[in-house]
């Protein structure tokens, strides 16, 4: 699994120079399956992380010091980051799998 930035967007927030306020970011799974040029297939699902700027110098990072691997850590901490991994493994599932159909369980009727 990869997460990948595709985006920033800032803003001025108080003292804090170019807070980093929403994130866009792709989640990319590999599926079992193989392309035409013999390369694992990869599922991939976009969303947007909303971030709430830190209440103080003292925990801000500016924005040219910013590392991906930071700005990733705050992404995973998001529930739209968990909301998108749902989705992304959900199609991978019904990639390798074909569409999977929810049954009535034999026994409750």
């Amino acid at each position: 699994m990869t997460t990948r930035i595709l985006e920033m967007n800032v803003k001025n927030v108080g003292d804090l120079q170019d807070a980093v306020l929403n994130v866009v970011f792709s989640i990319v799974l590999p599926t079992t399956l193989t392309g035409p040029d013999g390369n694992i297939m990869n599922e991939t699902s976009i969303g947007t992380a909303i971030l709430t700027p830190p209440s103080n110098l003292s925990n801000f990072t500016s924005y040219a010091d910013l590392t991906e691997s930071q700005v990733v850590s705050w992404v995973e901490s998001t529930t739209a980051y968990t909301e998108v991994l749902t989705e992304v493994q959900a199609n991978v599932l019904k990639t390798n799998t074909g569409s999977l159909l929810v049954k009535e369980l034999p026994w409750s009727t």
